[in-house]
């Protein structure tokens, strides 16, 4: 199996498959796992120069909070190097540019620059949370799906039954009904529903001509 090198990854074939793979594997977008890698180096060369700063000054790295992923990210070392930087006063045509020196220390990273943005800190429990969250709204979906699959199920059995009832049961699941209202029905509202059962038969009885 040939070693890919960074030199490779200048094809835009191959560049363009690869973060396909990555996409694939992680379950996201594109452009959204190429979002969340421009963080982690932006974040990475940031933390890189952070902690060069604090050992040139003699500070302890336990005075603030470390980045989790720094460590992980360790390999992209060899991709990051000094640049050449200029005074903030305006050089003069005869001037030349100077090599960045003890004051301050200035990186870039080989591949594409990008703005900085700033942003919360990516940690691995961070990425847990989200997966978690992903995993809790999959589970609320499905259990509703399966609350209407159930419920779709249970009607359609209803109505099956009630098809297959011979006449007579209909004309007795009719009588039953009849009765229940009107034994829900206080004097007034049962008499009132009693007359028009009464005239409704007659009708029925005896068609006008």
């Amino acid at each position: 199996m040939k070693i890919m090198t960074h030199r490779h990854y200048r094809d835009p074939d191959i560049v363009e498959n690869s973060w396909m793979d990555v996409a694939e594997s992680v379950n996201e977008t594109v452009s959204e796992c190429q979002k969340r890698w421009m963080r982690l180096k932006q974040y990475y060369s940031r933390e890189r120069q952070r902690r060069a700063g604090e050992a040139k000054r003699g500070s302890k790295l336990l005075l603030r909070k470390p980045w989790p992923l720094y460590e992980s990210m360790a390999f992209m070392n060899k991709h990051i190097g000094k640049r050449r930087t200029y005074p903030s006063k305006k050089l003069n045509n005869d001037e030349t540019p100077v090599e960045n020196g003890e004051n301050e220390i200035e990186e870039h990273l080989e591949c594409e620059e990008v703005e900085t943005m700033e942003f919360e800190d990516l940690s691995v429990p961070q990425f847990q949370r989200e997966k978690r969250l992903r995993s809790s709204t999959q589970n609320s979906l499905d259990s509703l799906e399966q609350s209407l699959r159930q419920a779709s199920e249970s009607i359609s059995a209803a109505v099956n039954k009630l098809l297959q009832f011979e006449s007579c049961d209909q004309d007795q699941a009719l009588v039953n009904m009849i009765l229940s209202i009107l034994r829900a029905c206080d004097d007034s509202r049962k008499m009132e529903l009693r007359e028009k059962l009464m005239n409704l038969s007659l009708e029925y009885m005896l068609p006008a001509r």
